[in-house]
């Protein structure tokens, strides 16, 4: 029988404490938002449908990061930041006191360490700690895109020009208006912004225009940001009808072949602007390192599998090596994939962009379509015939190891994304090899 998932619980962060809230059993514990799955992309939707939050949990906030992601009868946990002092607390929490009830220990580690600044790993990024609200009003005031086009305030009649909080997680935080998108970047990904704007030079049509970009002034990690060109959310193909789903993703790969075809010849460009060389043969070099690196993770019988994986792996790479390299978004997926006025398709999210193989992003798109055999050759020969016949091999035998590929992607995401945060990450590029031995038949 299945059972309701429990409900998320906000860490509000106001004047250096987290507010708490006196629980129908009579203890003291985190204001909860009830239906919130605990996916930062989704906070804002959740939190705007609610009607009978408490007054801690109805305040505005900037949402910081996931603390716990739920499972196994818990619900997720997330640090938010109250954009003005909180009223209506029934108590307060800090470092060192007892844990609130309820409250998962691991999400208590995250919390603990958001407030003291003790990293176990990397240091968090600045949009993920507190202090993150009073750095977002100095970006908007001190850099004249933003200036120019944003407000960051507490209105009841929020004007058009107000930005609203999108997302936040330790990858991202993403505020938006009416008129562009405000997105500051984990600072391993310092190239984004650069890649962005020579993008919507080479591809205007399929990438937003970038009106500014720099690094958050007095952070010591430099944070980078941009500041883009506002497109349409499209409805939720992934959620509607799989017809829809399917057309939307013909036009999706349409689109990103059209933005590949107007990079070739700027390959060294790119790459100069920032965008990784993961060609094959860079590839290879690095799944040595792979295999070291979820070793712990396998079974006796798959570790035993590596040695033949690797061998065919590099089988498959080398003969990649002959086709020509391409841009590639490397996670393009229709969450990525926004519309102009007429419905067409605008590629954002540039992160993670580099030179390889056009079978990556087919890869992600057909994981998530789960099309028949049938719809999955339509898919692949509509992508094939926009990008040229040249690049068949990328695309078709280069869809063979395009899970080693995102594994290596989730191994570099591993190294700088907080420990305290790593949730299901820690998990993926092990799930992602095995996922290439079903390829391989192993």
């Amino acid at each position: 029988m299945a059972t309701s998932r429990p409900p998320t619980q906000l860490a509000i962060h106001s004047e250096g404490r987290i507010a708490l809230v006196r629980r129908e059993d009579g203890e003291l514990g985190l204001p909860e938002l009830p239906g919130w799955d605990g996916e930062p992309w989704t906070f804002r939707r959740t939190r705007a449908a609610q009607e009978d939050l408490g007054p801690v949990a109805r305040t505005e906030v900037t949402h910081l990061a996931p603390l716990h992601f739920g499972g196994k009868g818990t619900g997720a946990v997330a640090l938010a930041e109250a954009r003005e002092p909180v009223t209506g607390a029934d108590a307060w929490w800090q470092a060192g006191d007892d844990l609130p009830a309820g409250m998962p220990p691991q999400a208590a580690i995250g919390l603990t360490v958001a407030l003291t600044r003790k990293f176990a790993g990397p240091d968090w990024p600045v949009f993920c700690l507190p202090g993150a609200t009073a750095m977002l009003r100095e970006l908007v005031a001190s850099d004249t895109a933003l200036a120019d086009r944003a407000t960051f305030s507490l209105r009841d009649d929020d004007p058009p020009s107000e930005l609203e909080q999108v997302q936040g997680w330790p990858l991202s935080s993403v505020w938006r208006n009416s008129e562009l998108v405000l997105k500051l970047t984990n600072p391993a990904w310092a190239g984004e912004a650069a890649v962005t704007r020579l993008l919507a030079r080479l591809a205007p049509t399929r990438v937003p225009e970038v009106f500014s970009a720099g690094t958050v002034r007095g952070d010591p990690a430099a944070t980078p940001y941009l500041v883009q060109r506002r497109v349409i959310e499209p409805p939720d193909f992934e959620d509607g009808p799989a017809d829809a789903h399917r057309q939307r993703s013909v036009s999706v790969l349409h689109a990103m072949a059209e933005v590949q075809r107007a990079c070739e010849g700027h390959l060294e460009d790119l790459i100069g602007a920032g965008a990784a060389d993961r060609t094959p043969r860079r590839t290879a070099r690095e799944l040595a390192e792979l295999w070291k690196a979820i070793d712990e993770q396998l079974t006796n019988e798959e570790r035993d599998k590596v040695p033949t994986l690797d061998t065919l792996a590099r089988e498959v790479l080398r003969r990649l090596e002959r086709g020509p390299a391409v841009l590639v978004h490397g996670d393009l997926h229709l969450g990525n994939v926004m519309s102009d006025d007429d419905g067409q398709p605008q590629i954002i999210d540039w992160t993670d962009a580099a030179l390889a193989w056009p079978g990556v992003d087919a890869y992600i798109m057909l994981a998530r379509l789960k099309p028949s055999d049938e719809e999955r050759e339509e898919l692949v020969g509509a992508y094939v015939s926009a990008l040229g016949e040249e690049h068949e091999m990328g695309v078709r035998l280069g869809l063979d190891v395009a899970p080693l590929y995102h594994a290596l992607s989730y191994l570099r995401i591993g190294k700088f994304f907080p420990r305290e945060l790593l949730g299901p990450f820690g998990t993926e590029a092990t799930r992602l090899v095995r996922a290439q031995m079903d390829v391989f038949g192993l």
